[in-house]
């Protein structure tokens, strides 16, 4: 991993002043190898910030996407499970899922959700209630 010091105007990203560049090689046994190059920004200078840190807060900022959107996404509302290859449904559906999960999300107050959607399968009276209540 790389830092480099940049200003928000060359980013075009306000407050951006570290750029971390960050580069992997990946090999599978029998396969070909392939390079990736991602990049982040931060806020921090790069005076105030580790490559450790950065890591650490690039693994943290994906493991929060994995687990508070993707995992609620995919057990809660089966979205792994859509076989369409239609791109504009497949955006309707995502934004359908969004908007059902913020409403569990104010309903739950950060109860458990499996256990809502199980209740909610079992009286779909429920979800209408929710529904009309917003």
């Amino acid at each position: 991993m790389r830092l480099l010091e940049i200003t928000p105007r060359a980013s075009g990203y306000a407050g951006a002043r570290t750029l971390a560049v960050v580069e992997s090689q990946r090999e599978e046994t029998g396969k070909n190898s392939s390079q990736e190059t991602r990049y982040y920004l931060s806020s921090q200078g790069p005076g105030e910030i580790t490559r450790e840190k950065m890591a650490r807060m690039i693994r943290g900022h994906w493991g929060s996407v994995e687990i508070n959107t993707h995992w609620r996404r995919d057990v809660l509302m089966g979205e792994d499970g859509t076989r369409s290859r239609c791109a504009e449904l497949i955006v309707n559906l995502a934004l359908l899922r969004n908007a059902l999960l913020a409403l569990m999300a104010e309903e739950l107050g950060g109860k458990n959700q499996v256990a809502f959607k199980e209740a909610v399968q079992r009286r779909p009276s429920l979800a209408l209630r929710l529904l009309r209540s917003h």
